[in-house]
């Protein structure tokens, strides 16, 4: 069903139009007939006047970057920051973040505990909960270092994390790029925000989307810099 699905997918883009096609057929708007954008994780979805009409590019498609940059260029004035002045994660990466934190303290107490108890465990008993503890690590680290809001205010980008706040500028930023690396489960999509003195900043899960928030914070950038 996958590869089906896979090979009857297709978006084509023309000067005055976009495409998506699937398995239940192939819907077109006019670049003038979208009136808005709305997405969930990866995904684009693009709205005309009535709302009866929705062309949804995939994002499993080669050269996706490419589609969300034609929307981006064709209709800039959907991606207004000042109407995405503020892009907030949703409630789950919070609510993940806390289990997994309660989940890595337990388990350390509880690793101390067997240590404290058994000095003399066997190896073959204690290396499971090392990888697992390991893991669960990761997971943590991962939740808190991934933004938890962005705040677009004039010429300045507040960028909050759950225990950190970074503030920069535009003129601190040299580009903004929509970019992915590969997975054992396919792209991993993300914005990249690559500053002057060399550095980058990894911005992910924020809603909308993804694309719509790379197409805002690349119009601010453009706007104030």
């Amino acid at each position: 069903i996958i590869s089906i699905t896979s090979l009857t997918q297709k978006t084509i883009i023309s000067e005055d139009e976009i495409s998506s096609q699937s398995l239940l057929g192939m819907k077109t708007l006019r670049w003038s007939e979208i009136n808005r954008v709305s997405g969930r994780g990866y995904a684009i979805k693009l709205h005309n006047f009535d709302g009866d009409i929705t062309v949804v590019p995939s994002p499993n498609l080669p050269g996706y970057e490419e589609v969300v940059e034609s929307i981006g260029n064709k209709r800039p004035d959907l991606f207004n920051p000042r109407e995405y002045d503020e892009l907030k994660s949703g409630s789950f990466p919070l609510l993940a973040g806390l289990i997994f934190t309660v989940l890595f303290v337990g388990m350390f107490v509880g690793f101390g505990l067997l240590l404290y108890n058994s000095p003399d465990a066997a190896p073959v008993m204690i290396a499971p909960l090392i990888i697992f503890l390991v893991i669960v690590a990761v997971f943590v680290g991962m939740m808190f270092f991934r933004p938890r809001s962005l705040v677009l205010d004039g010429r300045s980008m507040s960028i909050k994390y759950f225990l950190s706040e970074k503030t920069l500028l535009a003129d601190e930023i040299q580009s903004v790029q929509f970019t992915f690396q590969r997975s054992r489960n396919g792209k991993i999509y993300f914005v990249l925000l690559h500053l002057v003195n060399r550095k980058s900043v990894r911005i992910s899960g924020l809603n909308p989307s993804l694309p719509v928030v790379y197409l805002v914070l690349k119009n601010w950038h453009k706007q104030n810099k």
